[in-house]
């Protein structure tokens, strides 16, 4: 019972770090607004590795007829520990009045508002995302400094494209 108890506080205060410490405002540069991840979701990003490493560990360990779940259990923490850190740290996205700005270690993309095709949420991956004719997916964590602002933007582009049919 302690045990849980234990956990249940460390998550808590993790997921409190990270709440936290996202502000609602983009950093600005050279006149663009670039979202940036919050630090609870850095340190998240980075944890989630080694996290990863002790679970597939543990997956080592189980007993028979645990060999299913297991496998699962460590698909998911493996798919996360590469995913999460991945668009934490090497993603970086920009935009101003014109254009969205989406720069990965394989790419470096730009494309007009007007490319807009699509705005969703993820229930499985609980992140918001929005398609860019020219760019492709682009997925948005809650928890990424500017979120909100971006949301703001996005609202309004899609009602001028819709306005404009």
């Amino acid at each position: 019972m302690e045990r849980i108890i234990i956990v249940g506080a460390v998550t808590l205060i993790l997921i409190w770090l990270m709440i936290s410490t996202t502000r609602h405002s983009a950093i600005v540069k050279e006149g663009r607004h670039c979202l940036q991840p919050s630090t609870g979701l850095k340190i998240f990003s980075i944890l989630i590795v080694p996290l990863t490493l002790f679970i597939l560990y543990a997956i080592l360990q189980s007993y028979e007829g645990q060999e299913i779940p297991a496998f699962l259990v460590g698909v998911l923490f493996l798919f996360a520990s590469v995913f999460l850190p991945y668009h934490t740290l090497f993603v970086k996205l920009c935009f101003d009045d014109a254009n969205v700005y989406y720069k990965t270690p394989f790419s470096n993309k730009q494309s007009s508002w007007k490319n807009l095709q699509e705005i969703g949420h993820s229930s499985l991956l609980q992140t918001d995302y929005f398609i860019m004719d020219g760019i492709g997916k682009i997925w948005c964590s809650e928890l990424m400094h500017g979120h909100d602002e971006l949301g703001e933007i996005l609202a309004k582009k899609a009602e001028e494209i819709n306005n404009s049919f």
